[in-house]
């Protein structure tokens, strides 16, 4: 009988991955991953290089998930729910309830903006169930905990610069004549900046500056340690 049994059984053990006497344990298994990583792969745009802060923030979510895998996965979790809200209230600014919202739900209000596309969503939502099942106990390999958390860290990027572009859009744009371009090409502007510091030794920083001088300020200023706070045509 008890052949018979293990007879019975034997089809089944591949889906079964972990046991425990008197307790089930559940396992996050690698086909899941391969078919979740596959449809990310299909969706996503090819890998760009990644920027200094991506890169960083990749090395930190390894590093964690080699430690302690579901704390580098709730990172994941947390910080593509934080994008996508973030996204969500530049498309939705006059939603009081925005914190109310599930992410599935943020998802279909992004998409009707033909932000993304459905391909895109899914593989967002898929990632997410991913490391919402390891961050609520279920056992998952280290090296499937990593290949969640590098699609997830593709994912987050892709929706940092979708939610770059948005903060970007233009509230308006308005039509003005070649004189009107001339005019503006060739004033001075008031550029305020601050250098903060510790206590109370944060600098205010005004510059006078032509066209030229703009660009060459602006060019690679993401690297600076001030921030703009004001730019102002003299008249």
């Amino acid at each position: 009988m008890a052949l018979l049994g293990l007879i019975a059984i034997t089809p089944l053990l591949e889906y079964v991955r972990k046991i425990k006497l008197g307790d089930f344990e559940a396992e996050i298994e690698p086909r899941e991953v391969a078919t979740v990583r596959q449809k990310a792969a299909d969706a996503l745009p090819p890998q760009e290089a990644p920027t200094p802060k991506t890169k960083s923030f990749e090395e930190e979510v390894i590093i964690q998930i080699k430690s302690d895998p579901r704390l580098g996965l709730a990172k994941i979790r947390i910080e593509l729910e934080q994008v996508l809200r973030a996204i969500h209230a530049k498309i939705s600014p006059n939603d009081q309830h925005e914190r109310r919202i599930r992410v599935r739900q943020i998802l279909e209000r992004i998409q009707k903006t033909e932000l993304l596309s459905a391909e895109i969503a899914n593989a967002v939502i898929e990632v997410s169930n991913l490391a919402n099942r390891a961050v609520h106990g279920e056992t998952i390999r280290q090296k499937d905990a990593e290949e969640v958390a590098r699609l997830g860290i593709r994912l987050i990027e892709m929706l940092r610069q979708k939610y770059l572009m948005q903060s970007l859009e233009p509230a308006s744009i308005n039509l003005i004549t070649a004189k009107d371009m001339e005019v503006w090409t060739t004033k001075k502007y008031r550029v305020t900046s601050i250098i903060p510091r510790s206590s109370d030794k944060s600098e205010m920083n005004v510059r006078f500056l032509d066209q030229n001088g703009l660009d060459d300020l602006l060019d690679g200023y993401s690297e600076y340690t001030e921030f703009l706070v004001g730019v102002e045509p003299i008249d």
